[in-house]
């Protein structure tokens, strides 16, 4: 499946590339989320420590989200888009682009922390 490449505001905002860096962290979140999880397990942490577990399951979260919706929330954040294919540099968009890109980049900061939060409530109430 080809990746798309036109900044669409609120929908598209990185490129094949991009894409790849956030997999690429998405695997590092997820790799991390479960060495980090296992060795609390063997090592008997209390149930405090094991809320740690929320920043590499939110990575992993967030890398997902953002590749497979082709949308990076720093981009959106900092009011800049990356899809072209060809393009390695980042550039500004419009101040009612800007306001699309915010709300999209909510959106998926809320999904991911739902998600981390669901899997550290797993690992303390474990």
């Amino acid at each position: 499946m080809p990746a798309q490449t036109a900044y669409v505001p609120g929908v598209c905002n990185i490129n094949r590339d991009e894409i790849a860096y956030r997999r690429k962290w998405r695997n590092i979140g997820a790799v991390s989320t479960i060495v980090l999880t296992v060795t609390l397990f063997i090592v008997s942490s209390n149930r405090w420590i094991r809320l740690s577990i929320f920043l590499p399951a939110f990575i992993a979260a967030i890398g997902y989200l953002q590749a497979k919706n082709k949308f990076c929330v720093s981009y959106a954040a900092s009011g800049l888009q990356n899809a072209a294919e060809d393009s390695t540099k980042a550039d500004k968009v419009s101040k009612e682009a800007h306001k699309l890109d915010q709300a999209k980049a909510r959106k998926m900061n809320i999904q991911a922390a739902l998600v981390a939060l669901a899997i550290t409530v797993l690992a303390v109430a474990a």
